[in-house]
């Protein structure tokens, strides 16, 4: 079975779609098999209003032990509508071996895809020298 066939997508995908168009398509998805009426079935056109994408920064070699003073709460960036932290100080971390490893998930929203892309390098900039390993 093909991963992609099951889903509507990893990482931050949905909920980025949730943001952008005002419904969740899990929601809508589970009242169409229920018979339900759905917001899916109004044919409705969609378009995006912001350019919206996120950034999911691995996690360094050894004992994290310490993480942006101001981390997760008030990142000093624009633009940011969501972020959620996975990372815990005191757990110990082998950089990321896969998609699903990361320090946090960062929303950005923006007018065009090189703000948003500007910026979402500028906050795995931020948090990568920000971000503290001790050695094993």
């Amino acid at each position: 079975m093909c991963e992609v066939g099951v889903r509507l997508g990893g990482g931050r995908i949905l909920q980025e779609i949730e943001k952008e168009f005002n419904f969740s398509p899990m929601k809508e998805l589970l009242k169409v098999e229920l018979g339900i009426p759905s917001f899916l079935e109004q044919k409705k056109e969609l378009r995006f209003n912001k350019i919206r994408d996120f950034i999911l920064p691995s996690p360094g070699e050894g004992k994290l032990i310490k993480l942006p003073k101001t981390f997760p709460n008030k990142l000093p960036f624009k633009n940011i509508y969501d972020c959620y932290q996975y990372a815990k100080i005191g757990n110990i971390y082998h950089g990321s071996h896969s998609s699903i490893e990361a320090i946090s998930a960062i929303s950005v929203e923006g007018k065009n895809t090189k703000v948003v892309t500007k910026q979402l390098l500028e906050i795995g900039k931020w948090i990568k020298d920000n971000t503290i390993y001790e050695e094993k």
